[in-house]
Protein backbone atom coordinates (compact mmCIF):
# COMPACT_ATOMS: atom_id res chain seq x y z
CA UNK A 1 0.00 0.00 0.00
CA UNK A 2 0.81 3.83 -0.12
CA UNK A 3 4.38 4.28 -1.22
CA UNK A 4 5.57 0.61 0.12
CA UNK A 5 3.13 -1.93 -1.52
CA UNK A 6 1.83 -1.92 -5.12
CA UNK A 7 -1.62 -3.67 -6.19
CA UNK A 8 -1.19 -5.71 -8.90
CA UNK A 9 -2.17 -5.06 -12.89
CA UNK A 10 -0.31 -5.10 -15.56
CA UNK A 11 16.41 5.18 -21.88
CA UNK A 12 18.57 6.21 -21.81
CA UNK A 13 20.25 6.52 -18.79
CA UNK A 14 21.42 2.85 -18.86
CA UNK A 15 24.65 1.75 -16.73
CA UNK A 16 25.54 5.27 -15.18
CA UNK A 17 25.76 6.12 -11.28
CA UNK A 18 23.31 9.35 -10.55
CA UNK A 19 22.49 11.44 -7.96
CA UNK A 20 18.53 11.31 -7.78
CA UNK A 21 17.96 15.45 -7.60
CA UNK A 22 13.97 15.46 -7.19
CA UNK A 23 10.73 14.44 -8.68
CA UNK A 24 7.18 15.95 -9.60
CA UNK A 25 4.44 14.30 -10.38
CA UNK A 26 2.57 15.48 -13.56
CA UNK A 27 0.10 15.12 -16.66
CA UNK A 28 2.57 16.31 -19.18
CA UNK A 29 2.98 13.88 -22.28
CA UNK A 30 6.15 13.08 -22.91
CA UNK A 31 7.69 13.30 -26.40
CA UNK A 32 10.51 12.91 -28.46
CA UNK A 33 10.93 16.49 -28.27
CA UNK A 34 10.29 16.92 -24.10
CA UNK A 35 6.66 16.86 -22.33
CA UNK A 36 3.99 18.61 -23.88
CA UNK A 37 1.21 20.48 -21.45
CA UNK A 38 -1.43 18.20 -20.65
CA UNK A 39 -3.64 20.96 -22.24
CA UNK A 40 -1.78 21.32 -25.32
CA UNK A 41 -1.90 17.66 -25.96
CA UNK A 42 -3.73 16.22 -28.89
CA UNK A 43 -6.57 14.48 -27.46
CA UNK A 44 -7.19 11.92 -29.85
CA UNK A 45 -4.25 9.69 -31.53
CA UNK A 46 -4.15 8.32 -35.18
CA UNK A 47 -4.04 4.55 -35.38
CA UNK A 48 -2.70 3.15 -38.28
CA UNK A 49 -5.15 1.08 -40.49
CA UNK A 50 -8.27 2.37 -38.30
CA UNK A 51 -10.31 5.18 -35.80
CA UNK A 52 -8.00 7.84 -34.41
CA UNK A 53 -8.38 6.37 -30.55
CA UNK A 54 -8.93 8.72 -27.15
CA UNK A 55 -5.31 9.81 -25.67
CA UNK A 56 -5.23 8.67 -22.16
CA UNK A 57 -4.86 10.97 -19.51
CA UNK A 58 -1.80 9.85 -17.69
CA UNK A 59 -0.24 10.27 -14.39
CA UNK A 60 3.76 10.26 -14.73
CA UNK A 61 6.33 10.92 -12.15
CA UNK A 62 9.11 13.04 -13.87
CA UNK A 63 12.90 12.76 -11.92
CA UNK A 64 16.18 14.52 -12.37
CA UNK A 65 18.87 13.04 -11.64
CA UNK A 66 22.80 13.89 -12.69
CA UNK A 67 25.19 11.39 -13.96
CA UNK A 68 28.68 11.04 -12.72
CA UNK A 69 30.73 13.55 -15.03
CA UNK A 70 28.11 15.13 -16.51
CA UNK A 71 27.36 18.67 -16.12
CA UNK A 72 23.54 19.29 -16.51
CA UNK A 73 21.20 16.85 -15.00
CA UNK A 74 18.71 14.66 -17.25
CA UNK A 75 14.99 14.38 -16.80
CA UNK A 76 13.08 10.97 -17.49
CA UNK A 77 9.19 10.70 -17.31
CA UNK A 78 8.09 7.34 -15.65
CA UNK A 79 4.26 6.19 -15.74
CA UNK A 80 2.52 6.30 -13.18
CA UNK A 81 -1.05 5.38 -14.47
CA UNK A 82 -4.05 7.69 -14.79
CA UNK A 83 -4.11 11.20 -13.42
CA UNK A 84 -7.58 10.93 -12.41
CA UNK A 85 -6.84 8.39 -10.04
CA UNK A 86 -4.82 10.15 -7.40
CA UNK A 87 -4.91 13.44 -6.10
CA UNK A 88 -1.76 15.77 -6.34
CA UNK A 89 -0.80 17.74 -3.74
CA UNK A 90 -0.15 21.82 -4.06
CA UNK A 91 3.93 21.13 -4.50
CA UNK A 92 3.40 17.88 -6.93
CA UNK A 93 5.41 15.71 -4.61
CA UNK A 94 2.63 13.60 -2.87
CA UNK A 95 -0.28 11.39 -4.44
CA UNK A 96 -3.12 10.44 -2.15
CA UNK A 97 -6.63 8.91 -2.83
CA UNK A 98 -9.53 11.04 -4.09
CA UNK A 99 -12.00 8.59 -2.57
CA UNK A 100 -10.03 8.21 0.77
CA UNK A 101 -8.39 5.29 1.82
CA UNK A 102 -4.81 3.33 0.85
CA UNK A 103 -3.03 5.02 -2.58
CA UNK A 104 -1.81 2.51 -4.84
CA UNK A 105 0.07 2.31 -7.58
CA UNK A 106 0.23 -0.53 -10.15
CA UNK A 107 3.14 -2.77 -10.02
CA UNK A 108 3.49 -3.00 -13.77
CA UNK A 109 3.99 0.55 -13.88
CA UNK A 110 7.79 2.53 -14.44
CA UNK A 111 7.15 4.00 -10.97
CA UNK A 112 6.31 0.84 -9.49
CA UNK A 113 9.26 -0.79 -11.17
CA UNK A 114 11.88 1.95 -10.10
CA UNK A 115 10.70 2.07 -6.69
CA UNK A 116 10.02 -1.75 -6.26
CA UNK A 117 14.07 -2.43 -7.64
CA UNK A 118 15.39 0.67 -5.42
CA UNK A 119 14.37 -1.26 -2.03
CA UNK A 120 15.87 -5.02 -3.38
CA UNK A 121 18.87 -3.00 -3.91
CA UNK A 122 19.09 -2.02 -0.49
CA UNK A 123 17.13 1.21 0.01
CA UNK A 124 16.02 1.55 3.54
CA UNK A 125 11.92 0.94 3.46
CA UNK A 126 11.85 2.57 6.61
CA UNK A 127 12.65 6.08 4.71
CA UNK A 128 9.43 5.44 3.27
CA UNK A 129 5.71 6.97 4.62
CA UNK A 130 4.33 4.00 6.61
CA UNK A 131 1.21 6.15 5.94
CA UNK A 132 -0.33 4.25 3.11
CA UNK A 133 -3.20 6.98 2.04
CA UNK A 134 -0.19 9.01 0.32
CA UNK A 135 2.79 8.29 -2.04
CA UNK A 136 5.91 9.97 -1.42
CA UNK A 137 9.11 9.60 -2.58
CA UNK A 138 11.37 12.61 -1.15
CA UNK A 139 13.73 10.29 0.98
CA UNK A 140 15.23 9.62 -2.86
CA UNK A 141 16.53 13.57 -3.20
CA UNK A 142 20.07 13.51 -2.59
CA UNK A 143 20.48 9.40 -2.82
CA UNK A 144 23.03 7.87 -5.14
CA UNK A 145 22.19 5.17 -7.61
CA UNK A 146 23.45 3.00 -10.41
CA UNK A 147 20.81 2.80 -13.06
CA UNK A 148 20.21 -0.06 -15.88
CA UNK A 149 17.52 -0.37 -18.50
CA UNK A 150 15.79 -4.11 -17.81
CA UNK A 151 14.20 -5.61 -20.34
CA UNK A 152 10.49 -5.96 -20.03
CA UNK A 153 9.69 -9.78 -20.10
CA UNK A 154 5.89 -9.10 -20.09
CA UNK A 155 6.11 -7.20 -23.37
CA UNK A 156 8.90 -10.11 -24.63
CA UNK A 157 6.53 -13.03 -24.15
CA UNK A 158 3.85 -11.03 -26.42
CA UNK A 159 6.19 -10.68 -28.95
CA UNK A 160 5.80 -6.49 -28.83
CA UNK A 161 9.03 -4.67 -29.83
CA UNK A 162 9.37 -0.72 -30.15
CA UNK A 163 10.17 0.06 -34.17
CA UNK A 164 13.03 2.28 -34.98
CA UNK A 165 11.14 5.35 -36.50
CA UNK A 166 14.32 5.68 -39.08
CA UNK A 167 14.45 2.27 -39.87
CA UNK A 168 11.50 0.42 -39.60
CA UNK A 169 13.57 -3.16 -40.22
CA UNK A 170 15.33 -2.20 -36.83
CA UNK A 171 13.24 -3.03 -33.40
CA UNK A 172 14.51 -3.39 -30.01
CA UNK A 173 13.25 -4.84 -26.54
CA UNK A 174 11.05 -2.79 -24.37
CA UNK A 175 12.92 -1.76 -21.24
CA UNK A 176 12.35 -0.49 -18.08
CA UNK A 177 14.21 1.91 -15.86
CA UNK A 178 15.43 0.62 -12.87
CA UNK A 179 18.01 0.26 -9.91
CA UNK A 180 20.77 -2.07 -9.74
CA UNK A 181 22.58 -0.93 -6.73
CA UNK A 182 21.58 1.47 -4.00
CA UNK A 183 24.74 3.63 -3.59
CA UNK A 184 23.89 5.44 -0.49
CA UNK A 185 23.55 8.63 0.05
CA UNK A 186 25.58 11.39 -1.99
CA UNK A 187 28.58 12.84 0.52
CA UNK A 188 27.97 16.61 -1.36
CA UNK A 189 25.59 16.35 -4.19
CA UNK A 190 27.41 17.94 -7.14
CA UNK A 191 26.64 20.93 -9.11
CA UNK A 192 25.66 21.07 -12.31
CA UNK A 193 26.74 23.82 -14.52
CA UNK A 194 24.19 26.35 -14.93
CA UNK A 195 24.33 29.39 -17.43
CA UNK A 196 25.60 32.29 -16.97
CA UNK A 197 23.55 34.43 -14.39
CA UNK A 198 23.42 38.19 -14.74
CA UNK A 199 24.93 40.50 -12.11
CA UNK A 200 21.66 41.74 -10.99
CA UNK A 201 19.93 39.00 -10.21
CA UNK A 202 21.08 36.91 -6.80
CA UNK A 203 21.25 33.50 -7.83
CA UNK A 204 21.49 29.87 -5.89
CA UNK A 205 22.96 29.89 -3.16
CA UNK A 206 24.27 33.63 -3.23
CA UNK A 207 20.03 34.23 -3.02
CA UNK A 208 19.83 32.26 -0.01
CA UNK A 209 22.63 33.92 1.90
CA UNK A 210 21.29 37.49 0.76
CA UNK A 211 18.33 36.98 2.55
CA UNK A 212 20.34 36.11 5.99
CA UNK A 213 20.11 39.39 7.80
CA UNK A 214 22.17 40.43 10.44
CA UNK A 215 20.90 41.99 13.54
CA UNK A 216 21.77 42.58 17.01
CA UNK A 217 21.74 40.03 19.87
CA UNK A 218 20.09 41.18 22.82
CA UNK A 219 21.65 44.31 25.05
CA UNK A 220 22.24 44.21 28.80
CA UNK A 221 21.86 47.71 30.23
CA UNK A 222 20.92 49.54 27.30
CA UNK A 223 24.38 48.29 25.72
CA UNK A 224 24.99 45.82 22.71
CA UNK A 225 26.92 42.64 23.73
CA UNK A 226 29.37 42.75 20.72
CA UNK A 227 27.39 39.45 19.38
CA UNK A 228 25.50 39.13 15.67
CA UNK A 229 22.69 36.93 15.37
CA UNK A 230 22.02 35.74 12.32
CA UNK A 231 18.50 35.01 11.19
CA UNK A 232 17.15 33.80 8.05
CA UNK A 233 14.14 35.24 6.07
CA UNK A 234 12.64 32.54 3.89
CA UNK A 235 10.72 34.68 2.15
CA UNK A 236 13.19 36.73 1.00
CA UNK A 237 15.58 34.01 -0.21
CA UNK A 238 12.49 32.23 -2.29
CA UNK A 239 11.72 35.70 -3.71
CA UNK A 240 15.10 35.71 -4.93
CA UNK A 241 16.16 32.36 -6.26
CA UNK A 242 12.12 32.71 -7.99
CA UNK A 243 13.58 35.65 -10.07
CA UNK A 244 16.62 33.70 -10.68
CA UNK A 245 15.25 30.60 -11.71
CA UNK A 246 13.03 32.50 -14.12
CA UNK A 247 15.85 34.64 -15.69
CA UNK A 248 17.93 31.82 -16.09
CA UNK A 249 15.08 29.74 -18.10
CA UNK A 250 14.07 32.49 -20.46
CA UNK A 251 11.88 34.57 -17.93
CA UNK A 252 8.43 32.10 -17.91
CA UNK A 253 8.06 28.63 -16.19
CA UNK A 254 4.65 26.79 -14.95
CA UNK A 255 5.18 26.35 -11.20
CA UNK A 256 5.58 22.79 -11.46
CA UNK A 257 8.46 23.21 -13.44
CA UNK A 258 9.59 26.30 -11.64
CA UNK A 259 9.83 24.01 -8.56
CA UNK A 260 11.99 21.39 -9.71
CA UNK A 261 14.69 24.35 -11.24
CA UNK A 262 14.76 25.58 -7.48
CA UNK A 263 15.61 21.95 -6.49
CA UNK A 264 18.43 22.19 -8.98
CA UNK A 265 19.18 25.56 -8.25
CA UNK A 266 20.08 24.51 -4.48
CA UNK A 267 21.08 21.44 -4.49
CA UNK A 268 24.08 21.68 -2.04
CA UNK A 269 21.79 23.96 0.65
CA UNK A 270 20.00 20.88 2.29
CA UNK A 271 18.95 23.27 5.21
CA UNK A 272 16.56 25.56 3.26
CA UNK A 273 16.28 24.05 -0.18
CA UNK A 274 12.87 22.03 1.06
CA UNK A 275 11.38 25.15 2.72
CA UNK A 276 12.33 27.47 -0.35
CA UNK A 277 10.18 25.18 -2.33
CA UNK A 278 7.48 24.87 -0.50
CA UNK A 279 7.24 28.74 -0.32
CA UNK A 280 7.85 28.99 -4.23
CA UNK A 281 5.04 26.35 -4.62
CA UNK A 282 2.03 28.19 -2.61
CA UNK A 283 -0.60 29.99 -4.42
CA UNK A 284 -1.13 32.40 -1.77
CA UNK A 285 2.79 33.48 -2.23
CA UNK A 286 3.14 33.36 -5.90
CA UNK A 287 -0.50 35.38 -5.65
CA UNK A 288 1.03 37.94 -3.44
CA UNK A 289 4.38 38.26 -5.24
CA UNK A 290 2.32 38.81 -8.28
CA UNK A 291 0.14 41.14 -6.55
CA UNK A 292 3.02 43.65 -5.63
CA UNK A 293 4.49 43.45 -9.17
CA UNK A 294 7.69 41.39 -8.30
CA UNK A 295 6.75 38.59 -11.03
CA UNK A 296 3.56 37.92 -13.32
CA UNK A 297 1.37 34.16 -11.81
CA UNK A 298 -1.55 33.26 -13.80
CA UNK A 299 -3.38 30.39 -11.66
CA UNK A 300 -5.58 28.92 -14.26
CA UNK A 301 -2.40 27.71 -16.53
CA UNK A 302 0.26 27.52 -13.41
CA UNK A 303 2.29 29.81 -15.34
CA UNK A 304 4.71 32.03 -13.64
CA UNK A 305 7.13 34.90 -15.49
CA UNK A 306 9.28 37.46 -15.27
CA UNK A 307 7.13 41.16 -14.97
CA UNK A 308 8.50 42.44 -18.30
Amino acid sequence: MGSRNFKKSGGYLNGVAVTFLGYRWTDDVPSKDGPISWADAPKKIAVPGGKPKDRFHGLQMEITVLPDGAKEPVTQMLFGGGWDDFTVSEDSLTLSNPKGGSADLGEDTGVAKFVTSALQAGFPLEELPEDDSVINYEAFNGKRFYLVQRKNEKMAREGKKRVDKNNKNRSYDYTDLVVDQYLGEAEETPVAAQPAKQAAKPTGATAVKAAAAKTSAPRANGKANGKVATTFDLASASENVILSVLTDNGGSLTKTKMGTKILQALMNDKEHRDDIRKWAMSDDNLSALAEQGTISYDQPSSEVSLPY
